[in-house]
């Protein structure tokens, strides 16, 4: 009986060596398609897994034959998911250790998704606070949040431009700064147009003019579409056509602008997605938040629970003559995702 049994685990502990492994191979090539990308979203579990795995192995398997072959899948699971997160972790650490001194005029620009469920918004209005920065752009501001926190960050910040219409479609930029609302914003006011972005031309302290841009896209995949056709390829298509096409709504409206350009929003998508990464290098934009861990600090388990973030979902992108001198994650002061704080000049 107890061979059995442990013959039982012995086959389970594979399929979870091959399964992890497949889906580190399939997440490397999401080149290919966004259904294939879909997985880069989960790297950190994958990396991390199939290495724990690869340790695993000798103790679990016994049979050198199965050693050898176990391993190799799982070794290789472990490189495909290597060959993604490796780069965009050196390139954190790079950045980090990358130190430049600092210009006569900067300027501190906070982003956060404030999350519709919060009500502490006295501890985001607190955080805020203590940051003092120069500019705040806010995602999932929510009527349930902003008709509270408007009353705390109006005085501080009195050029503010707001954006109320369908799910992501709640967005703000608030600036201590003088601004001029561009003609290219779009506010959306209905369900159909869930995502919106805003734009505005600061009027910096040495007569350094630069654009803000802020947004909130939708998931990476869209399943209800996938009852709107017969044939299974489309299917597949039309469930990530939504994402897609807020990319490049988003690239059209950036292409407008000339000089120096900030992007900062909840883009629902990771470093590791490829998707984020082309969008970002077809619109000649340095992504600034490689690696950077945001959501979730809450998880709803029979109740809200704070837990640890493993995701990347929030990011700052630059275009132009940006240059940064700090970049890091800020509290999520309610929310169930960090803020990310970044000082630069123009």
């Amino acid at each position: 009986m107890f061979r059995f049994f442990l013959a039982i685990f012995r086959l389970i502990f594979f399929s979870l060596v091959l399964g992890l492994s497949l889906i580190s191979i399939i997440a490397a090539l999401g080149f290919i398609h966004p259904a294939f990308d879909i997985f880069n979203h989960f790297q950190p579990f994958l990396f991390t897994g199939t290495l724990f795995l690869i340790l695993l192995i000798p103790i679990f398997l016994q049979n050198k034959k199965w050693q050898s072959f176990t391993i190799t899948i799982a070794a290789t699971g472990f490189i495909s998911s290597a060959i993604i997160v490796v780069p965009e972790l050196v390139l954190n650490i790079s950045a980090k250790l990358e130190k430049k001194e600092a210009e006569s005029f900067t300027y501190k620009l906070l982003t956060q998704n404030i999350f519709g469920r919060n009500y502490s918004l006295e501890l985001s209005a607190k955080a805020i606070k203590e940051e003092n920065p120069d500019i705040v752009v806010l995602q999932e501001y929510f009527p349930g949040q902003r008709h509270k926190l408007h009353a705390f960050l109006k005085e501080d910040y009195p050029y503010y431009e707001i954006c109320t219409g369908g799910k992501r479609a709640n967005i703000a930029i608030y600036s201590k700064l003088e601004f001029q609302k561009l003609n290219s914003s779009i506010c959306a006011f209905n369900n159909e147009q869930r995502v919106s972005r805003l734009l505005v031309r600061i009027k910096g302290k040495g007569g350094d003019n630069f654009t803000i841009v802020t947004t909130h896209l939708d998931w990476p995949i869209q399943i209800s579409q996938f009852k709107k056709s017969e044939n299974f390829f489309t299917k597949i298509n039309l469930m990530f056509a939504r994402k897609q096409k807020q990319f490049a709504d988003l690239a059209m409206a950036l292409r407008t602008f000339n000089g120096p350009l900030i992007l900062a929003g909840d883009f629902n998508s990771t470093s590791w997605s490829y998707s984020l990464r082309n969008f970002a290098k077809e619109n000649e934009l340095k992504l600034l938040t490689r690696a950077v861990l945001t959501y979730p600090n809450q998880f709803y388990i029979f109740g809200w629970r704070n837990v640890f973030p493993i995701i990347g979902l929030d990011h700052i992108m630059t275009k132009g003559d940006v240059t940064i001198y700090e970049l890091r994650k800020g509290k999520s002061a309610g929310s169930d995702h960090n803020s990310i704080i970044i000082r630069f000049s123009v």
